[in-house]
């Protein structure tokens, strides 16, 4: 009896056969853009929130490849600690670009692989670093340099340069200290346009320290990656310890100012422009002395437990009046005194938002760094660069308010929010949707 013949399996052709590229060096467009649309308030609020807008459209539009669930705790956390500042005195604009902004990073984060989120976010900023220089080549000058007094701007004949797309002196240079920090884990990921393209972020990046002598943001970009790469096991902590530190640093500086100074003294010379002097680094610019004022103000005026446990709410050292005992000092940086802010991120929180307030944002950021060094194998390159950026922002909250929720038109603040966000996603296998069941057959 004849049989049939066995039919030969087809093998595809070696040149058709495409190895799907690892979903972390993929880049997703919507979250490189999101720094420049955020940033772009600088120049026109209407104009950065019809492009938020557009963005939560595309984002929501989008199918995803894969939905992801998120076990929000740190999320919730930062997310309180914000809105209890944004809503008082009274809402402002602040609360609407807070909401649609949560909204875009919510969806990201439930519909994109962190380590796209990452590394887009990363390169997002790179592309900002960028797009800074060239607009201030171009002869764009940032509205906010207004505010500021000229002269104070001078150390030894050098000017410090406020770039174009920056809410303060120090927002872009602290960006800049993210990406060089971050991108030293990224550096070496394959494709040769990337590798160009994150060749001129890094430049523009080193302008932009330069050109802004920001001291604290020269030293993070200098010492977080040499530190990570040398020891890489510091990133199992490196983050963690980071948010204590700028937690808590305006309360305990007094009594390590002196031991502080000798530690960054050598690298603090070496920053032309600036007033290098060992007092000066001793009293951080005189920030040591707003400290001071600021706690004694909380401890003899401070005195409503309401305020103590919740703050003032935006502008918390207009509110509650702590600039007065300060601002007479900042009276030749700034035209008003009023507005001059208490130099720390986590102080300037527990007046804007309390024990409470102050708590949530810690307690958020350092959950977050722990969820984020337990996914240093799973995510590799892209978990050690956010671990990086994160500390590279707790660094700069050290000395500025750059995380600080009641000045969220900030890039910094959303760069963490969005690497808050990540830290608390988790992967949906189809595996585990198969084996849910309903409420109802549970009960049968």
């Amino acid at each position: 009896m004849p049989t049939s013949p066995v039919p030969t399996p087809v093998v595809p052709a070696p040149h058709s056969v495409r190895p799907r590229p690892d979903p972390g060096l993929e880049i997703n467009v919507a979250v490189m853009l999101l720094p420049i649309f955020i940033s772009l308030r600088s120049f026109s609020t209407q104009l950065s929130l019809l492009l938020l807008l557009l963005l939560a459209v595309v984002l929501f539009a989008a199918k995803p490849k894969q939905n992801y669930s998120i076990q929000p705790g740190p999320l919730v956390l930062v997310l309180a600690a914000s809105l209890m500042v944004l809503v008082r005195p009274e809402p402002t604009i602040n609360l609407i670009f807070f909401a649609i902004l949560a909204v875009i990073i919510y969806r990201t984060v439930t519909s994109i692989r962190a380590k796209t989120i990452i590394s887009s976010l990363i390169d997002g900023a790179g592309l900002y670093l960028i797009i800074n220089v060239i607009a201030y080549a171009a002869g764009i000058r940032s509205p906010v340099g207004a505010d500021r007094i000229v002269s104070s701007l001078e150390f030894g004949g050098f000017t410090r340069i406020i770039f174009p797309l920056s809410p303060s002196l120090d927002s872009v240079p602290a960006i800049a200290s993210v990406y060089v920090a971050a991108i030293a884990f990224l550096m070496l990921q394959s494709g040769t346009i990337r590798r160009l393209f994150r060749l001129a972020c890094v430049a523009a990046a080193v302008i932009i320290l330069a050109l802004s002598a920001a001291r604290s943001s020269i030293i993070v970009a200098a010492l977080l990656p040499s530190i990570a790469l040398l020891f890489p096991a510091t990133t199992r902590w490196l983050a963690q310890a980071s948010t204590l530190i700028a937690s808590v640093f305006p309360l305990v500086f007094p009594a390590v100012s002196a031991m502080v100074a000798s530690l960054i003294q050598p690298l603090v010379e070496m920053i032309p422009g600036r007033d290098n002097r060992i007092a000066d680094t001793i009293s951080l610019s005189s920030r040591d002395y707003i400290w001071r004022r600021a706690f004694e103000y909380w401890q003899n005026y401070v005195i409503d437990l309401p305020d103590q446990l919740f703050g003032f709410g935006q502008a918390g050292q207009l509110e509650s009046g702590v600039w007065t005992v300060y601002g007479k000092a900042l009276s030749v940086v700034v035209r008003d005194p009023q507005k001059a802010t208490l130099h720390n991120s986590f102080l300037q929180q527990l007046f804007d938002g309390g024990l409470v307030g102050w708590l949530a944002l810690t307690i958020g950021i350092l959950w977050a760094s722990v969820r984020l060094s337990r996914k240093r194998q799973e995510w590799g390159a892209e978990c050690a660069a956010a671990i990086l950026a994160v500390c590279a922002l707790m660094f700069s909250a050290i000395t500025t308010v750059s995380v600080s929720p009641g000045f969220s038109h900030q890039l910094t603040f959303w760069f963490l929010f969005a690497l808050v966000g990540v830290a608390c996603q988790t992967p949906i296998s189809r595996v585990d949707k198969d084996r849910k069941r309903p409420a109802l057959d549970l009960a049968t």
